[in-house]
């Protein structure tokens, strides 16, 4: 059985093998590779953990797109053993493609919410302007419905935990749907003292509480165990 992170090793070795260091961007790659390495070593010599695998997800979420940017193929595709080859092998492995896309896709709305909501929660601490309130309530109108898990690569242990995956990212979805009709009703009247307001705004630094503090991280719990399966079964299908 090969080691679990050979794949992104020698994914990361074809990547600056066809970049080349004349590259814009080498020097960034490189120092992706140098994150990544160090992360697997760390995985390697004490086991891996929830904070390497979170750590990992972001790495690789941004190789992925330095590889489409690059390549117009995903890290992933370039992690493949015998990518090079024309027509491209076809096998187990392929049906965990997919399933790859769909954790990287979750990680960025998950992060992306996480990012807006933290930015809310700094802004509302205090007193805010009109337009800091729109420019949060358009930020989260922007974010859209997360995007279902519609492919399957019939193996039950990726599925189920897409699947649960999935229903984290609705959960978040649904509570970023009320804080925006909340901001709606509120950012007209943002600046007023009334008791009503104060009251709308304790609504809000409620929600976004529960955002922050409850839904972004059961659904970064639920990414890193469907991850750690995804590694896991990559390594048995591949092996």
């Amino acid at each position: 059985m090969g080691d679990l992170y050979e794949s992104y090793e020698n994914g990361m070795d074809d990547l600056l093998e066809v970049m080349g260091k004349n590259h814009l961007h080498y020097l960034e790659a490189l120092t992706f590779q140098s994150s990544l390495l160090e992360n697997i070593r760390r995985s390697r010599l004490f086991g891996d953990n929830e904070n390497l695998r979170s750590r990992r997800i972001e790495i690789l979420y941004n190789l992925n797109q330095m590889a489409l940017q690059v390549t117009g193929k995903s890290f992933n595709w370039l992690c493949r053993p015998g990518h090079r080859s024309s027509p491209p092998p076809t096998g187990s492995s392929d049906l965990l493609i997919p399933a790859h896309d769909y954790l990287m896709y979750a990680y960025n709305y998950i992060n992306l919410v996480q990012n807006i909501a933290e930015n809310a929660r700094t802004l509302f601490e205090k007193k805010l302007w009109k337009a800091d309130c729109e420019e949060v309530r358009d930020s989260l109108y922007k974010i859209g419905k997360p995007v279902s898990y519609n492919n399957t690569a019939d193996i039950p242990s990726i599925d189920a935990s897409l699947i649960s995956l999935q229903v984290e990212l609705y959960s978040v979805s649904s509570h970023v749907d009320n804080l925006q009709q909340l901001l709606v009703n509120f950012c007209p009247h943002c600046r007023e003292t009334s008791e009503d307001v104060k009251k709308q705004q304790q609504n809000i630094n409620e929600i976004i509480r529960l955002l922050l503090d409850k839904k972004v991280k059961d659904a970064f719990d639920q990414l890193n165990v469907s991850f750690e399966i995804f590694e896991h079964t990559k390594l048995v299908v591949s092996d």
